[in-house]
């Protein structure tokens, strides 16, 4: 009886270890719609792409969980160049010996940039979901307007840069640094 048992549990054991255990490789890339295969870049803005694997739990949840995933991908990159263009500004403005520039890295101006980037991802919509038929996967293409990165523009050079230079009591170059940081916005959301 014990020898049956035994020959029983090694027979499952090596069933178990020779299924099939792969994960499904999906389209082939050529496939995929263009906004797939150009990971979500959108000429009127800024876009990201999410996906989100097939889920047991219903094809509602895989939907959030790919709009999460590509509105946290938006935020990343949006945030990515607005700090980019907050230091280039400030190591441009330092360089020319502008007073007051030290202050537009500091960690209260990053935070402030981070709170403005989070306000205008609600203006986000996705434009487009795809579901791969070969590996279940959910695509979808989540956009930020450029109207909205204007005002968002605009946030970060009267909410951030003008209260930076407010604490730091420099009225004198007030103008030369918000056109700056203007020209290094413009230049990271260009596309």
């Amino acid at each position: 009886m014990r020898t049956i048992m035994i020959s029983i549990l090694t027979g499952l054991l090596m069933a178990g270890c020779t299924a099939s255990t792969a994960v499904k490789e999906g389209s082939a890339i050529s496939d995929q719609p263009d906004w797939v295969q150009s990971m979500g870049y959108y000429d009127k803005g800024v876009g990201a792409i999410g996906s989100s694997a097939k889920s047991n739990l219903g094809s509602q949840v895989q939907r959030e969980d790919a709009m999460l995933s590509a509105r946290n991908e938006l935020a990343k990159n949006i945030e990515s160049r607005v700090q980019s263009a907050i230091s280039q500004t400030r190591q441009r403005l330092i360089e020319q010996g502008i007073a007051g520039a030290e202050e537009l890295g500091s960690l209260q101006t990053q935070n402030a940039a981070r709170q403005v980037v989070k306000m205008r991802l609600k203006n986000s919509r996705p434009v487009k979901q795809w579901k791969d038929p070969e590996s279940g996967e959910l695509y979808v293409w989540v956009v930020i307007e450029q109207r909205d990165l204007v005002a968002m523009q605009a946030d970060v050079n009267g909410k951030v840069v003008g209260k930076t230079l407010k604490d730091a009591s420099n009225a004198q170059h007030d103008q030369k640094i918000k056109d700056a940081f203007n020209e290094e916005f413009e230049e990271q959301f260009s596309n």
